[in-house]
């Protein structure tokens, strides 16, 4: 069974996470977002997908598909994500001419492409979008401020997750 694509945005766009709930880097593609807003989840590291409003300026957001996760990652995923949290199909731009994929998703200053701002190819995708407005705080969700000074922290967070004999079963179906 093919799984589909994850358009990811946030701290599972860290190498450090992935490997941490994966045992592994899962194949990235740079990508943005257009008609969403990535939002700080008040009082967290990680952000929220939220849909922008259509009369508002444009937004677009950066973040990674990762492409060749197995089913049981995805599950992994899925037990890890808060329960605010649910899947949706979003439109997915992938784009060109980026060397560091995990570099330009976290590096805000980085124009989404130096073509165009999205790329040729647009791909149907997984991403969880945020479901409680009421928890977030109205500010983008920066990772230099919002997630990198914490990284460490979520990192032996992540670790201590994936202990967990539902989950460590799972590590062990994706390998």
């Amino acid at each position: 069974m093919e799984v589909a694509p994850l358009f990811v945005y946030g701290s599972l766009m860290s190498r450090s996470v992935l490997r941490s709930l994966l045992g592994r880097v899962p194949l990235a593609h740079p990508a943005v977002l257009h008609g969403y807003k990535r939002l700080r989840v008040t009082g967290q590291p990680f952000p929220a997908l939220v849909a922008a409003n259509p009369t508002s300026v444009p937004v677009t957001v950066h973040g990674l598909v990762l492409s060749d996760l197995t089913s049981s990652e995805k599950l992994i995923f899925d037990h890890f994500e808060d329960e605010e949290y649910v899947k949706q199909i979003v439109h997915a731009s992938l784009l060109e001419n980026v060397q560091e994929p995990f570099d330009w998703a976290f590096d805000l200053s980085m124009p989404p492409s130096s073509d165009s701002d999205g790329g040729d190819t647009v791909l149907d995708a997984l991403a969880y979008v945020w479901t409680d407005e009421t928890l977030l705080d109205e500010r983008e969700w920066v990772p230099e401020r919002d997630f990198l000074p914490h990284e460490a922290a979520y990192i032996r967070m992540c670790d201590e997750f994936v202990q967990s004999p539902e989950i460590s079963l799972l590590r062990q179906e994706a390998t």
